[in-house]
């Protein structure tokens, strides 16, 4: 039984790790990258299966502003010219809220 729970919370740890919030989007052919702007900070983030992820587990109470914009680079594997090209910019802005920590906490011996 011991090793059944071992093995349980160690395929359980990992989901955990990836519990926190994204920001995401849907699939769209060719995408290879995202600039993703956070309250006027740029990054460049590697698209996943061509889609947006962008962790939002650093960022801090209070509302954020973001800007999406996806790019696609493109080198032809024969040699000739390759392509590029970026959209506009998609403006969302977001808030992080402070959640009230759980109240009324007891350990009892029936569940209610």
């Amino acid at each position: 039984m011991k090793k059944l729970i071992l093995v349980l919370l160690l395929l359980l740890i990992p989901m955990w790790a990836w519990a926190g919030p994204f920001l995401v989007c849907d699939p769209q052919t060719g995408i290879t990258h995202y600039e993703v702007v956070v309250n006027g900070n740029p990054n460049t983030v590697d698209a996943q299966d061509t889609r947006l992820s962008y962790d939002l587990d650093g960022l801090g109470i209070g509302v954020h502003n973001f800007q999406v914009s996806a790019i696609t680079l493109y080198n032809d594997p024969n040699g000739g010219a390759g392509s590029w090209g970026k959209s506009d910019a998609v403006p969302f802005v977001g808030t992080r809220i402070l959640v009230n920590p759980a109240s009324g906490l007891s350990v009892r011996d029936v569940p209610f």
